[in-house]
């Protein structure tokens, strides 16, 4: 559940134009979903903390990586910005390794962000983003 609150924080910062500081993203995140979620009050709130903060901290390096993977005709713009998020959140959590609180193999990692693709975004999109984490997995293995 985490993972999704990270891509919807990371996402309500992007569409603020990235003004908004990190607790207003993670309090006004969680406040938006727990009145529609139940499963808010068992999140693993480290974990979220932790994806949407070094998300936000690595954006740069993280959308270099991304670029790199694209083809010549796409940039990283392009996309549409869920997708992007996706992405973005998810190669953070590739690149910086396992976290104390939930430790998963890369596979497993990918799997969770493919899960998330495939409710937010385009059906097409999801063998696309298979595609990029997977390169960029086997680039931090």
């Amino acid at each position: 559940m985490a993972r999704v609150f990270a891509v919807q924080g990371l996402y309500t910062f992007d569409v603020h134009d990235r003004s908004l500081d990190l607790s207003t993203v993670i309090f006004d995140t969680i406040e938006v979903f727990n009145v529609y979620v139940q499963e808010v009050k068992n999140m693993n709130m480290q974990l979220l903390k932790i994806l949407i903060e070094g998300t936000i901290d690595n954006l740069e390096s993280i959308d270099e990586r991304l670029e790199s993977h694209l083809s010549a005709e796409w940039q990283l713009s392009r996309l549409p910005l869920l997708v992007k998020e996706i992405m973005r959140v998810g190669v953070f959590e590739l690149i910086s390794g396992p976290q104390p609180s939930h430790a998963m193999t890369n596979a497993m990692i990918i799997n969770e962000y493919l899960e998330l693709a495939k409710v937010f975004a385009c059906e097409e999109d999801t063998p696309f983003i298979n595609g990029v984490l997977d390169a960029i997995q086997k680039e931090v293995k």
